[in-house]
């Protein structure tokens, strides 16, 4: 590797590894499509609150349901479910940019929905479930 500070070549100070343009160029096109699907959820999901959606887990709506609610998207399904681990990665997604970029839209997403989040925990630690179907439960941890 040539040194910037010397003419001729010697070895980095650094253990880090040496990455070539082309890995460099797959990182920028990695995080522009990050940020196209970034700018996707806020658009699609985002409440300002917290990303909502169906649940697709439903046997019904991830084989027929999906299919039939794109075909007709000015109904209201009344689907627009959280999920806690949906949102914890959000908002860890939400830091990271922020960190990357230093954008304070990423870190007001981060904040309102952490914020929005701990709103909604019990006493107890656990968040109640969204699914009107599952009335009752709880959750400590969700995946």
């Amino acid at each position: 590797m040539l040194n910037a500070n010397a003419e001729k070549d010697v070895a980095p100070k650094t253990n880090a590894p040496v990455m070539p343009g082309s890995e460099v160029a797959c990182l920028d096109s990695k995080m522009r499509a990050a940020l196209r699907l970034h700018d996707y959820l806020v658009a699609s999901h985002w409440n300002g609150h917290a990303l909502t959606g169906p649940d697709v887990g439903i046997r019904f709506n991830s084989r027929v349901g999906r299919f039939i609610k794109s075909y007709l998207p000015r109904v209201n399904w009344k689907d627009n479910y959280y999920y806690v681990q949906a949102q914890g990665y959000w908002i860890l997604d939400n830091w990271q940019l922020y960190s990357s970029m230093r954008d304070n839209r990423y870190r007001d997403i981060a904040l309102r929905c952490s914020e929005f989040l701990l709103g909604r925990q019990q006493e107890d630690g656990a968040w109640l479930y969204p699914n009107p179907e599952w009335r009752g439960r709880i959750a400590t941890a969700e995946g």
